[in-house]
């Protein structure tokens, strides 16, 4: 839970320097490596399994996919904990 709730604050704040960056610039550099530490382990994690399948080439989206990612990730984050919601027929609390 402690590892969910450390991933969903470190992109949270990847937007918070966003916005912090408009009105400091060193904000953004801090995005920078944050989005570029990102892509870095992702790759890290990805190419051995897109080189098996003989895919490299997707790995041309993760500059695509990371910024969309951390807004997917926030937004779920907030709406996972907002109540009740029906699931597959179920009621989740």
């Amino acid at each position: 839970m402690a590892l969910v709730v450390g991933l969903w604050l470190f992109n949270v704040s990847v937007l918070l320097n966003f916005v912090a960056g408009f009105y400091d610039r060193t904000f953004f550099a801090v995005l920078g490596t944050q989005l570029l530490l990102m892509m870095l382990f992702e790759l890290m994690l990805l190419w051995p399994v897109t080189k098996f399948f003989r895919r490299q080439r997707l790995l041309q989206l993760i500059v695509i996919s990371i910024p969309l990612y951390v807004l997917y990730f926030v937004y779920i984050g907030m709406i996972g904990n907002k109540g009740k919601y029906l699931w597959k027929g179920r009621m989740v609390r």
